[in-house]
């Protein structure tokens, strides 16, 4: 029986987060197919042709390996199983979790690792963020296995794949590290204070043999269509941080809104940590961890999804011991009236699984034309159409709202763009200033209008009532932070752009719906 009630919550658990998988949608997965789709026929990219502010320029993808799987799979079988496999992918990252504190899978662990994926459904989109903890998990189950196993010759292989599919693969280096620094500390932690006793059971060779799969597994990483440079890719996110201002995902998680379920979940597992290591039930190296995932989900809110990973086998053996403790002080009678025994719960839990996510779930094969989809995640479909249609009378070119480029990207690939989320980070136009800073100087400062004209844009597309955030605020945010002044509360004020776009004999609202407005030049341009 409880073989079967595990396989029904491992089912379960499956379905629930392929649904909410399926409810979202990445407004960076157009450029993702259409780059896949590129290398698929042979021709690799490595300068940018998708915009007309930043064309030609070198581009590193450091997503290019999820980018053509992604394609495979989309031009294959469909968008449908391609939800389906990034949503099996995060759930078998949780489950795998599990093995981190316990050698085999429980229904009381499985359905901590329910909730913990449950809570970081704001996370949860079609995108290679959400495949890629699945890689940290697998480097952490070698890494616990030594000095019995030894797992670290397969790292070079891991971290190449890694890699490829997602720019997260620092964070192997990171964990690597954390260990290394754990077991020697707790080591030289004992020599000096022998009264913590803390455990540390690497010998000279394995210290020897992490650090040299360590260096080879780097050298792996250099294997790559961009060699050095996607090292320089990755390392010019932590050097340049004016996105981490604007972009949600990049916000800390104490900043509006908070998603506050999965927080408190992380300080009772804080607590419990704190409590682990004095307790010696966690290692040195398992506490360093816990800690470094915990600082990086309060600084940025889509490093929560490690925070939670990490939480599930501390809940999972905190939730086993109590439970031990509650049948010894109050054994259960021998007689159980609840239908379906012992395990009683869990079957009520997988009906209501099925019935509530199951019937939420939202598996499209045209992604592209799924009004309810699309518009439910804010995504202007009409005004694409309306772009589409309108590119085959006059040629377009497109300053764009920036959370729409990657989705233009698909709808309108003979329409150059602004930007897309490729630029984000790391784009810098020659005149050496970052390219999304240049765009929101142009969306938001006065003078935008002006030095849109001077460029070749004779179209501008933005979003209707623009806030930054989309949703209305639940209770816990209107507690914290008043209800004057949140996104969607409030009505909200037209920005520098649409005014001066309001007032210009110089261009024409062509277009507008409840999301999307936009503007056709009807001057000529001066720029040569």
């Amino acid at each position: 029986m409880k073989r079967f009630v595990i396989i029904l919550l491992i089912l379960a658990g499956a379905l629930l987060s392929i649904s909410l998988i399926s409810r979202g949608f990445d407004g960076d997965f157009g450029w993702h197919l259409r780059f896949g789709q590129q290398i698929a026929s042979g021709h690799f990219p490595y300068t940018d042709s998708y915009t007309w502010s930043y064309a030609g320029l070198p581009y590193v993808n450091h997503e290019w390996g999820s980018d053509l799987i992604f394609w495979f799979v989309y031009h294959t079988v469909g968008y449908n199983f391609l939800v389906i496999l990034i949503g099996l992918a995060i759930w078998t990252a949780f489950v795998l979790a599990i093995y981190l504190g316990q050698k085999k899978l429980t229904p009381s662990a499985l359905f901590i690792a329910m909730v913990a994926l449950w809570s970081i459904s704001y996370i949860l989109l079609p995108r290679s963020t959400v495949i890629a903890p699945l890689f940290s998990i697998l480097l952490l189950l070698c890494l616990e296995k030594i000095p019995g196993k030894k797992y670290y010759y397969a790292w070079p292989a891991l971290f190449w794949i890694w890699a490829a599919m997602h720019g997260s693969w620092i964070l192997g280096f990171i964990i690597i590290a954390i260990y290394l620094v754990g077991n020697a500390g707790a080591y030289f932690l004992t020599l000096r204070w022998p009264q913590l006793r803390l455990t540390s059971h690497w010998s000279k060779v394995d210290y020897k043999n992490v650090a040299v799969f360590a260096g080879i597994s780097l050298l792996a990483t250099l294997l790559n269509p961009y060699g050095f440079g996607l090292w320089r890719e990755v390392f010019s996110y932590f050097s340049t941080t004016y996105y981490q201002q604007f972009i949600n995902e990049w916000l800390p998680s104490y900043t509006y809104p908070i998603f506050w379920i999965p927080l408190i979940i992380g300080s009772v597992v804080a607590a419990l940590a704190i409590l682990g290591i004095v307790k010696r039930r966690l290692t040195l190296p398992q506490f360093l961890l816990f800690a470094a995932f915990f600082y990086s989900a309060w600084r940025y809110k889509r490093n929560m999804i490690y925070l939670m990973l990490i939480a599930v086998p501390i809940l999972a053996i905190t939730l086993e011991e109590v439970k031990n403790g509650w049948r010894r002080a109050f054994p259960p009678p021998k007689k159980t009236l609840v239908f379906f025994g012992p395990y009683g719960e869990y079957f009520v839990l997988v009906v209501f699984i099925l019935f509530s996510f199951g019937s939420t779930l939202h598996l499209t094969q045209d992604v592209w034309h799924d009004q309810a989809l699309l518009s439910a995640n804010g995504f202007p479909l009409a005004a694409a159409e309306f772009l589409v249609k309108t590119e085959k009378q006059t040629p377009v070119i497109l300053f764009n709202e920036f959370r729409w480029g990657g989705f233009l990207d698909w709808m309108l690939p003979n329409v150059p763009l602004y930007i897309d989320g490729r630029g984000t980070a790391t784009w810098r136009l020659p005149s050496g200033e970052l390219l999304f800073q240049k765009y929101r100087a142009l969306r938001f400062d006065p003078g935008g209008l002006a030095a849109i004209e001077q460029t070749p844009a004779n179209f501008i597309l933005l979003q209707r009532d623009f806030t930054g955030y989309s949703g209305t605020p639940d209770a816990i945010n209107r507690f914290i932070f008043g209800s004057n002044n949140l996104p969607g509360e409030a009505p909200a004020q037209p920005t520098q752009l649409e005014n001066d776009l309001a007032t210009s004999h110089d261009w024409k609202l062509v277009y507008q719906d409840p999301l999307a407005l936009i503007w056709q030049r009807i001057v000529t341009s001066t720029v040569r």
